[in-house]
């Protein structure tokens, strides 16, 4: 989604107006709040003070407070097409996607040529599995700003979705072409290519976006899966350990034992808990390894799904197995 600058006119107020624009600017969000709260004491009908509310909401990920201020604005101003497409981000980030499609539509109305609104028009529309509209959406904005490189992104990741990974690796090239920091779609770049059965060729993307990026740890962990496709397990594990930050539907947060993780060493007798963590594949390829555990002289108590406890407590080196979920 794309934002641009709401409305400005020359209100009364315009001091403590200006006051609260330069604690925003300077990230002194709640003094910024604080002023514009005293403008509204006064007069509650103020309109740049409750677009700067609604901004800072946004900016705190306050989006239900975000989408009350804008809705403010839209009636105050309701030819204000920078205001409908502010509001629909607002409810986008509430995933009221058909809300925000209408707003969208309607700063489109107000404004035809804003490819910002077509751009976050075709996100929401996306994210309703309306891809080919959304894709439209993509089009026009790039009509109107050919160099727009987010569009070229949300294109890409529309073409992902329907598998058609030439288009969308076109697409990601593009947006790089464009904005050589983009560091999403250096990513989304290397998983389109894996996606496309080239993991090798996907790498030096997932690198890039970590030189941009650090700790970009869907970056860290998409690498580690290539380079265990490729058979480099002792790199790859390392880089896949970065799971546990990253920020994709099937990664899960890291369950708190008290208990230290196990760093390899001889366990002397002492008892290890070994957990599934993915799908069924995952666990029955890697129980196998329970015998290494136990030949450092551990006695290994095995969690998986329900569905396998009785497959695996037949393995000669698990002392017990536990179904996943009992308390």
């Amino acid at each position: 989604m794309t934002a641009s600058h709401l409305p400005s006119h020359n209100p009364p107020f315009q001091q403590q107006l200006e006051s609260a624009l330069n604690h925003y600017k300077a990230g002194q969000l709640t003094v910024a709040a604080a002023v514009c709260q005293q403008v509204l004491q006064q007069q509650p009908d103020v309109v740049e003070a409750i677009a700067l509310l609604g901004r800072i909401a946004e900016q705190l990920g306050h989006h239900e407070a975000a989408a009350h201020y804008l809705l403010q604005v839209a009636k105050l101003r309701p030819d204000s097409a920078e205001t409908y497409n502010l509001l629909g981000n607002a409810l986008q980030r509430l995933r009221k996607f058909a809300e925000s499609v209408s707003c969208y539509q309607r700063a489109i109305a107000l404004q035809p040529n804003f490819p910002g609104a077509y751009n976050n028009l075709g996100s929401a529309l996306q994210e309703l599995g309306r891809y080919q509209a959304s894709v439209l959406c993509y089009q026009k904005a790039l009509q109107l700003r050919p160099d727009y490189a987010d569009a070229y992104y949300n294109l890409g990741n529309n073409y992902r979705h329907q598998d058609n990974l030439e288009a969308a690796r076109r697409a990601y090239a593009q947006a790089i072409a464009l904005d050589p920091n983009f560091t999403l779609a250096y990513n989304n770049l290397g998983l389109t290519l894996a996606d496309m059965g080239k993991p090798e060729e996907a790498i030096p993307w997932y690198e890039r976006a970590i030189a941009l990026q650090p700790d970009n740890a869907d970056a860290h962990q998409n690498l580690g899966l290539a380079l265990l496709q490729l058979g480099d397990l002792e790199t790859g594990f390392w880089e896949y350990e970065w799971r546990w930050r990253a920020m994709g539907p099937d990664n899960r947060p890291p369950r708190p034992f008290p208990q230290p993780l196990w760093d390899g060493s001889d366990l002397h007798g002492q008892t290890i808990l070994l957990h599934a963590e993915q799908g069924y594949g995952d666990t029955l390829q890697f129980v196998r390894y329970a015998a290494l555990v136990a030949a450092k002289g551990g006695r290994v108590l095995l969690e998986c799904q329900p569905a396998l406890t009785r497959l695996l407590a037949t393995l000669p080196h698990v002392a017990q197995v536990i179904p996943a979920g009992d308390p």
